[in-house]
């Protein structure tokens, strides 16, 4: 069993010329969180990104404490 949280960012210093939405995996059960930053979508827009995940995904608020980047999460 297995989660996704996805977190879109706004130009991060990995990405510095468009938004990048990055796959965050929590292996129910397992010892830690499995986060790889082979999985993203990078695109020019913030429109294009929030386009490619998924439609059954939630959006949650960004909290004040966030990174500056991090504009969204979707769980």
């Amino acid at each position: 069993m297995a989660s996704v949280i996805v977190t879109v960012y706004d130009h991060p210093q990995d990405f510095p010329h468009g938004y990048v939405a990055r796959a965050h995996i929590i292996a129910h059960g397992g010892k830690s969180a499995y986060v790889s930053p082979m999985i993203y979508i990078g695109r020019e827009t913030l429109d294009e990104v929030r386009a490619a995940i998924p439609p059954d995904m939630v959006k949650m608020i960004r909290h004040p404490q966030d990174d500056p980047a991090i504009l969204e999460t979707y769980i």
